[in-house]
């Protein structure tokens, strides 16, 4: 199995290698064209990360710090911070409630 984990490796870099001669005959071939793409890319690529980090925000972490069990709850009703861990008494008065409910 290790000789196979090596095999990844090199195959890997061969195709980017390979991705990399693509580009490069594309942009020998057609120049301005090729130019006005990768331009593009690079001035759409961080308007479409920021859309997606937006519209795909992370995933709530109700992982209690102490016993690494989903169990935080919030230590008030509809306080913005302090929670406490349901299964073990974990309390955190700073912690915030985002997210929570």
């Amino acid at each position: 199995m290790e000789r196979f984990f090596f095999l990844k490796y090199v195959l890997l870099q061969l195709l980017f290698f390979a991705l990399l001669a693509g580009f490069l005959a594309l942009f020998l071939r057609y120049p301005w064209a090729t130019a006005k793409g990768l331009l593009g890319i690079l001035l759409l690529a961080p308007i479409a990360w920021f859309f997606l980090s937006a519209l795909h925000p992370a995933p709530i972490d109700k992982r209690c710090p102490k016993c690494s069990r989903p169990a935080l709850v919030p230590l008030r009703k509809g306080a913005p911070i302090g929670v406490r861990c349901a299964e073990c008494g974990f309390v955190d008065e700073e912690h915030s409630t985002a997210y929570l409910d």
